[in-house]
């Protein structure tokens, strides 16, 4: 098995319990600033990273104060659209 250290690409699954504080619903940014130091390093040496996340629904849930519960389509979508734009600003 190859080391993470010589791989050239590196695909990172973010769920939302590591993107959002489950208490206060906003985003952990000093983990994602972790998150982005580690990205810088891979990048500097050459390797492509690719960053995935589950946690839109999760982020904008706490911006529009929605229910930990199990939400309507048009709840979800509007909550994913939310957070998406915050996760992009992060």
């Amino acid at each position: 098995m190859a080391a993470l250290s010589d791989a050239r690409r590196i695909v990172v699954k973010i769920g939302s319990a590591l993107l959002v504080d489950a208490e206060t619903g906003a985003l952990k940014g000093d983990w994602l600033a972790s998150l982005a130091a580690d990205v810088a390093a891979f990048k500097a040496r050459g390797a492509d990273v690719v960053l995935v996340s589950s946690g839109s629904i999760a982020l904008g849930r706490g911006v529009l104060d929605l229910p930990a519960a199990e939400l309507p389509l048009e709840e979800s979508q509007a909550a994913a659209a939310v957070g998406q734009i915050r996760w992009a600003r992060a």
